[in-house]
């Protein structure tokens, strides 16, 4: 004795309520401009721009040399330097 299969059809509902507000993409295009502006500001500011730390042009020596050991001054005393005879 076969069963009968009920089968039921649902239909879509078709309250889709679509807004267009008639901007499409170009809202976005141009925050994309804007933020790729704002970048490319950024890196000048900090590569050739006023953000970069110089000092008037002049050259800075990282690396000086080092100091000497101890200072000739003259005086006697310490150290392999003999004392001034006067």
């Amino acid at each position: 004795m076969p069963t009968e299969r009920v089968v039921h059809e649902y239909e879509d509902d078709d309250d889709a309520v679509v807004i267009d507000r008639g901007g499409g993409s170009s809202m976005g295009v141009v925050l994309g401009v804007i933020i790729v502006l704002l970048v490319l500001v950024a890196v000048w500011w900090f590569s050739m721009g006023p953000g970069t730390a110089s000092n008037g042009g002049g050259s800075v020596d990282n690396n000086p040399p080092a100091a000497s050991a101890a200072p000739d001054n003259g005086g006697g005393g310490g150290g392999n330097n003999p004392a001034p005879s006067y």
